[in-house]
């Protein structure tokens, strides 16, 4: 731990090691007297902890009740019409039947210049092909999206460049009109907070975040464990780091952030949940 004192001098402070230090998912586990006070972050070699994000998602389901479900402004809103939806395990376009929606996942992101396939009136069927999206060249951004909703568990993502068919006038003005109730209809959005444009991917997933290499995230090594220090906390109106990104600068991801009742956030260096 660092801490300031008035003198100016920093004092670094250690616990004593009784246990082996906890994960993230094993210290929400805990009960909270059996949380260390002090202690560094366990990064994890791997990447993102999937487990994790299943933990977070179960949990918000499970026990947050209606104070997360109960906030969606999906009720309040236009339901959902003629919704095309990537099945990420089939990998391939679908559409979602009737009223009979399923659980899918919608990212935030920022296209930028990224010149890559989008769905169009000649490309649609091919690409409601089984397997069809393995053959075509996908934003990192829209390939990691994939890999995360894959991971959670959830069989569907929306994205607005291949769920809108780019060349059919009339179906884009039918999809943009519902963009708002699409993203309070999402299980949750998957924010790339840290993503100047659709190539950048997303940390922990394709990116390697800065504190593994020579960056802002101070890290301490010792023989078997690496330790960095808990980062800023995301909030909705004082997003601290995050306010520098262009992602938070755009109107619209500003309209999908506040409509969306949970959220995973990929910052530069470290994954979010909100909900």
């Amino acid at each position: 731990m660092y801490e300031q004192h008035s003198t100016g001098a920093t004092v670094v402070e250690f616990q004593a090691c009784r246990a082996l230090l906890a994960t993230v998912l094993e210290s929400l586990a805990r009960p909270p007297a059996a949380i260390p006070r002090y202690g560094g972050r366990l990064p994890n070699p791997k990447g993102v902890d999937a487990e994790l994000l299943r933990f977070w998602l179960a949990r918000c389901e499970t026990q947050h009740g209606e104070r997360c479900s109960g906030a969606s402004l999906a009720p309040r809103l236009d339901p959902v019409a003629d919704l095309l939806l990537i099945d990420v395990v089939d990998n391939c376009i679908v559409e979602a039947a009737g009223d009979s929606i399923p659980r899918f996942v919608a990212p935030s992101y920022v296209w930028g210049e990224t010149n890559k396939v989008m769905l169009t009136t000649g490309n649609v069927t091919k690409l409601a092909e089984k397997d069809a999206l393995t053959s075509v060249e996908l934003p990192s951004t829209i390939s990691d999206a994939i890999s995360v909703t894959r991971n959670l568990g959830i069989h569907h993502l929306w994205v607005d460049t291949l769920c809108i068919k780019q060349d059919d006038e009339s179906h884009k003005a039918s999809q943009i009109a519902q963009m708002a109730s699409i993203y309070a209809l999402a299980t949750l959005t998957v924010i790339a907070a840290a993503s100047n444009h659709a190539d950048t991917g997303l940390s922990r997933v394709s990116v390697e975040p800065h504190w593994a290499a020579s960056g802002p995230i101070h890290a301490v090594h010792s023989p078997g464990v690496s330790l960095i220090p808990v980062l800023d906390s995301f909030d909705d109106f004082a997003p601290g780091p995050l306010a520098s990104s262009s992602w938070y600068a755009r109107a619209w991801t500003m309209q999908e952030h506040f409509l969306s009742m949970r959220k995973l956030i990929f910052a530069e260096n470290q994954v979010y949940w909100h909900c």
